[in-house]
């Protein structure tokens, strides 16, 4: 997956990586955060699967520290995923992965109470849950777990139907809750494969949904390591605080309707890292899904979301990720919803073949709380061709003013240390000025603005780098000058000169020269014009 990543921050990666020379490993994330160092196999406590680089492809003499102590056991070991089991040494402290090349950097963890269990295709729910006696299925699972416990599902372990509990649904997460102390945890055992959801439909014989929420109050979970699947959402969450979906697998190939595969509504305090969620309505006619089909969908009022590390891929309908919140009907004046989101943080991932807009920002407030979008590679989106309703945008990035609820806020959207490549090809839209690898919509708003750094925009043939919509007059009459645009040090090639909006500054117009765009690869050589100097150097070529 890091293969995609060019920003400055990777390009010094790629470029040691081309020299020989060596990195200290680096983490990135966790499954777990917290867990007993107990209990469990062998009575060495929980199974914590760390995610990076730079590990190296064997362990050798390389060893992950918790907090005071060495970790018991290794399992799993590659140069971008290990898999430990805690043991009696760990303590609450860093996890801190040692190699010969240095020290990575800490990532904190809690060691906690809580209790094991195992879930096993020839286990039998009269059992005791132990690592010798597993469950049989993961409704035994779910039913039996107490603030602080892990269930671990071994390999073929597969909850295909719906539960019986009369929400269309595999997996129901009703009334059920962890803590924020001590989540509970469904988890794929290391180097192990289970399946929750079916791709078919109730109408089917399968679930609408793999796992979903009933109402508010279902909080603190951690789903890791699984693969989703669902007739149309993969998950479906509502009115929840303090879900972690760690490394699962998510698809939803006859998905179709308002909503998507990965869909929040009222949601809160979510951590979404090194999810795949792929071939989103995939086998059906692309004419056929409707626009309001996405890959995500952090719907009405989701705020306080960490999602980084994430591909999105191959997704038919609407965007790859759409942000943007609307009134629920019977909300009423006692409860109302639809208001603009904030802190919202969306960072390298991998985003690409999308038939409309790889993400789209409608009704966000940086004024509350940051709203981000870094370091993340999005390529081949608004391909098209058309939807249902023949309706949508083509761009990389399409960020917008708009708000539905409350007040119309103001600030900076932050757009900075992607690459953006190769989209809005859709060759015949159904309406002009659609197309970009930049959209910004400023809905009248002049207090909302993108603020655009050190970015790569490369498009091709008559697809404008930025587009600007909905200017008032009495801001800009010439959109190439719009204040709703700022930034400095952007790179734009492959369709003329940079853009002459005097907002942006440093702008750079020239080849980044990457590696091989064709298979997805987006380093930076070292003898490239981007280069990590924390802004570009274009030899010979002129700066706007």
């Amino acid at each position: 997956m890091m293969r995609y990543r060019h920003s400055y921050r990777w390009s010094c990666v790629a470029v040691l990586a081309a020299s020989g020379a060596l990195a200290a490993p680096r983490v990135y994330y966790t499954d777990l955060d917290s867990g007993p160092n107990s209990g469990g196999e062998k009575n060495a406590g929980a199974y914590v699967t760390i995610y990076g680089s730079g590990f190296g492809s064997v362990q050798g003499s390389s060893s992950v520290t918790v907090g005071a102590g060495r970790a018991a056991a290794y399992p799993i070991w590659t140069d971008s995923k290990i898999a430990i089991q805690l043991g009696p040494d760990a303590s609450t402290g860093d996890i801190i992965v040692t190699t010969k090349d240095g020290a990575s950097n800490p990532v904190p963890f809690t060691v906690r109470p809580g209790k094991i269990y195992f879930v096993a295709s020839n286990g039998k729910d009269g059992h005791d849950g132990s690592f010798a006696s597993p469950w049989r299925t993961v409704l035994k699972a779910r039913d039996s777990l107490k603030p602080g416990d892990i269930a671990y599902l071994r390999n073929g372990v597969n909850q295909a139907a719906d539960d019986g509990q009369g929400w269309k649904t595999c997996l129901l997460i009703g009334a059920n809750s962890g803590t924020q102390d001590r989540p509970k945890s469904l988890v794929a055992y290391p180097g192990e494969s289970a399946t929750l959801g079916n791709v078919n439909g109730t109408a089917a014989g399968g679930c609408d949904a793999g796992i979903r929420t009933r109402n508010q109050g279902e909080n603190y979970w951690t789903i890791a390591g699984l693969k989703i699947r669902g007739g149309t959402e993969a998950f479906n969450l509502f009115g929840v605080t303090g879900w972690r979906l760690v490394g699962n697998d998510m698809s939803c190939p006859n998905g179709n309707g308002q909503s998507a595969c990965l869909d929040t509504a009222r949601a809160s305090n979510l951590h979404i890292y090194g999810n795949n969620i792929h071939d989103v309505a995939t086998n059906l006619d692309p004419s056929k899904v409707t626009a309001l089909y996405h890959g995500v969908y952090l719907s009405t009022d989701t705020n306080h979301v960490w999602f980084g590390w994430n591909t999105i891929a191959n997704v038919q309908g609407g965007r790859g990720m759409q942000v943007h919140s609307s009134p629920i009907q019977g909300g009423g004046a006692a409860d109302p919803t639809g208001h603009d989101q904030y802190d919202l943080h969306i960072h390298d991932n991998v985003i690409h073949d999308t038939q409309c807009d790889g993400i789209i920002l409608s009704t966000v407030d940086p004024s509350k709380g940051p709203v981000e979008i870094y370091n993340n590679v999005i390529y081949n989106a608004g391909k098209g061709p058309n939807n249902l309703e023949g309706s949508g945008s083509w761009s990389c990035i399409n960020a917008q003013a708009y708000t539905n609820s409350g007040p119309p806020g103001s600030g900076p959207i932050e757009i900075y240390n992607n690459t953006l490549y190769a989209c809005g090809s859709f060759a015949n839209p159904p309406y002009s000025d659609s197309s970009a690898g930049l959209m910004w919509i400023a809905a009248k708003n002049p207090n909302k603005y993108v603020h655009l750094r050190r970015n790569i925009i490369e498009t091709s043939g008559s697809v404008p780098y930025l587009r600007i919509h909905d200017v008032p007059a009495n801001e800009c009459p010439d959109s190439d000058k719009c204040a709703g645009v700022r930034g400095s040090d952007n790179l734009f090639y492959g369709n003329g000169a940079a853009p002459r909006n005097p907002n942006l500054k440093a702008s750079l117009s020239c080849d980044p020269h990457f590696v091989n765009a064709a298979a997805a690869d987006f380093r930076i050589p070292q003898n490239g014009p981007a280069r990590n100097t924390g802004a570009f150097a274009c030899a010979s070529e002129k700066q706007h």
